[in-house]
């Protein structure tokens, strides 16, 4: 019985171990996952963990999700990477299968458990701009504040998205819960959100530009006091443009993401990488639709797509006739050349020649770069396709969806914001490309998913 008892605590104590540990991206929560899957082995009664994982539908389902990549194996030429793939994609089978064949936590160690991901997450900001600090002292170079140079042991894609989350987090403990003290929340969601535009990720930005509004006219229309929510709606929207308006490299991506915007269907300068990374991708799935090309031989086949718009000559006549010709049948870019060639006092087919000349060279050295750096995707769900197929994608799509519009329904708004946060993520980044968000993804999903449909402990 002692053996038991033991066995659960320390299951309760090695998923906060977890939690830590994948908020800091330490090394710790490597050794907590092994941990975790040896106290699943040697506790007892296998027959009833398997009955309990077997009624668990969206754990079945993430597991089955790991499966068709380890199936993937068997056709993938390069093994290494394939193997590499897999094993990196581990916490998507282990948490599943000690999570839900164990009995449900109650909620206030859930909201241990949440809670040491918060404070992990916080010092990991914290600490990063302490660093920042002393980088500035340094060099005296405001920048050191700001996107990629604020991180700590992880990309600011995935940073920011911790303390994305971690801001749900300190509103739930403290409205649904009332685990957290009321100034605690305050201070946490405030330091939290100025870090998330310090990080300058544009999507977890974007994220909570949806989140923070509809948070507070929700509850404050509950309230009948939905003039308050407008009115803080305001004030935080207005510190942000604040924020984002001084001269950094905060201000810079925020132009550029206006830029973005203003040039969609504009082949220029402005245009976000991610465009064209993510036609070539869609070139190289055409052909492997069904299975996918295999965990092994993804990032080769999309770096061999890549190869094949680099020219030595990018602006030969063949080319530039086909190229105008294309560029002709765009109504808005014809619409951008004619008022170009009024305020250059040039002539439109000036324009038009330029225009097509820089376009074939930004594409040629856009490339060049493409296949230097490797890139993936840049995008989970065609991640998703192109390794393992349409059923791979059906199945991602299920496991987000579904349970989203089901939370939604029953006014379980954390768990549909961290399928919204982690669903939003996934459009401009492959999260499960790296440890950070393989860890974090499933270790969360099953809190705050899968564990929902977990039989009650008898």
């Amino acid at each position: 019985m002692q053996k038991i008892i033991n066995l659960e605590k320390s299951y309760f104590y090695l998923l906060i171990i977890c939690s830590i540990g994948i908020g800091l991206q330490s090394i710790i929560y490597k050794f907590a996952i092994i941990a975790l899957l040896l106290q699943w082995l040697f506790s007892s009664n296998f027959s009833i963990k398997f009955q309990k994982l077997k009624q668990n539908k969206f754990a079945i389902l993430l597991i089955t999700f790991y499966a068709f990549y380890a199936f993937s194996f068997f056709w993938s030429d390069n093994i290494s990477v394939a193997l590499t793939d897999l094993l990196l994609k581990t916490p998507i089978f282990i948490f599943p299968l000690v999570i839900a064949s164990q009995d449900k936590l109650s909620s206030k160690e859930i909201n241990i458990i949440l809670l040491s991901f918060v404070i992990s997450s916080f010092s990991v900001n914290i600490f990063a701009f302490v660093l920042a600090i002393f980088n500035y002292l340094e060099t005296g170079n405001v920048n050191v504040f700001y996107y990629h140079r604020l991180t700590f042991n992880m990309h600011s894609a995935y940073q920011a998205m911790f303390a994305c989350f971690s801001i749900a987090l300190l509103i739930y403990l403290r409205i649904r819960e009332k685990f957290i003290a009321n100034w605690l929340m305050y201070v946490g969601v405030t330091i939290q959100l100025l870090f998330l535009l310090l990080l300058s990720s544009r999507m977890q930005i974007i994220i909570m530009i949806v989140l923070i509004p509809s948070f507070l006219l929700f509850y404050y229309y509950k309230q009948k006091k939905l003039y308050l929510g407008v009115v803080y709606t305001i004030i935080i929207f207005g510190i942000a443009k604040l924020i984002m308006s001084t001269p950094s490299s905060l201000n810079y991506r925020y132009n550029q993401t206006v830029s973005h915007i203003n040039s969609i269907g504009v082949d220029n300068d402005n245009s976000d990488p991610r465009k064209f990374i993510w036609d070539e991708g869609l070139k190289a799935i055409r052909g492997n639709w069904l299975f996918g090309v295999g965990a092994g031989d993804l990032k080769e086949v999309l770096v061999d797509r890549y190869k094949l718009n680099i020219l030595e000559n990018p602006t030969s006549k063949l080319l530039m006739d086909s190229t105008i010709n294309s560029l002709e049948a765009n109504s808005k870019l014809v619409e951008h050349l004619i008022n170009e060639s009024l305020r250059t006092e040039t002539s439109y087919d000036y324009q038009l020649n330029q225009y097509a000349e820089k376009s074939l060279e930004r594409r040629n050295n856009r490339h060049k770069i493409f296949v230097k750096k490797r890139y993936n995707f840049h995008n989970q769900y065609l991640q998703v396709f192109g390794t393992i197929g349409i059923f791979g994608l059906l199945l991602l799509l299920y496991l987000f969806a579904i349970p989203f519009f089901l939370f939604i329904k029953q006014s379980n708004y954390l768990s549909a914001s961290f399928l919204f946060i982690v669903g939003s993520s996934f459009m401009t980044e492959s999260m499960l490309e790296r440890q950070a968000g393989v860890s974090f993804i499933a270790f969360f999903f099953m809190l705050l998913i899968a564990s929902k449909h977990q039989n009650k402990p008898s």
